[in-house]
């Protein structure tokens, strides 16, 4: 929530891993997080022209913001493959409403997040948190 001044978000992760056997070990090389805020995420679902999502059902805004995520994700992924890395495998995305009671997995290794924040129509409506250990090269 204290990305959008204190107003409901929704938010969506993904942890990459080197391989399946480091994703069933539970030992992530990085995390991808997207956050939304909940009265812009039927907006952008619609400007991405996905169908309408009900905003007044819950699960369907938490699946909404989960399909953001893994657009984000699929990308990333898809760029560090071709700047000849190795494919990254990543998890299914956990969603979440104004906070995440567990917290979110990350190499332990690492200490630095990056935030890009994305204006639209002049407010801050879409972030995105990412943090990643060293990637091998193919």
């Amino acid at each position: 929530m204290e990305k959008f001044d204190n107003e409901p978000t929704y938010f969506s992760a993904v942890n990459f891993f080197t391989n399946q056997q480091e994703m069933e070990k539970k030992k992530a090389l990085g995390a991808l997080i997207v956050y939304v805020k909940e009265e812009y995420l039927p907006i952008l679902m619609k400007r991405l022209q996905y169908p309408p999502i009900d905003d007044e059902n819950p699960d369907a805004m938490l699946d909404s913001c989960g399909t953001l995520c893994n657009i984000v994700a699929g990308r990333f992924k898809s760029e560090i493959t071709a700047a000849g890395y190795i494919e990254l495998e990543w998890s299914h995305f956990l969603n979440y409403r104004n906070s995440a009671v567990l917290g979110i997995s990350f190499c332990p290794s690492e200490y630095d997040m990056y935030e890009l924040c994305f204006d639209i129509d002049g407010k801050k409506s879409f972030v995105v948190d990412m943090t990643m250990g060293v990637v091998p090269k193919r």
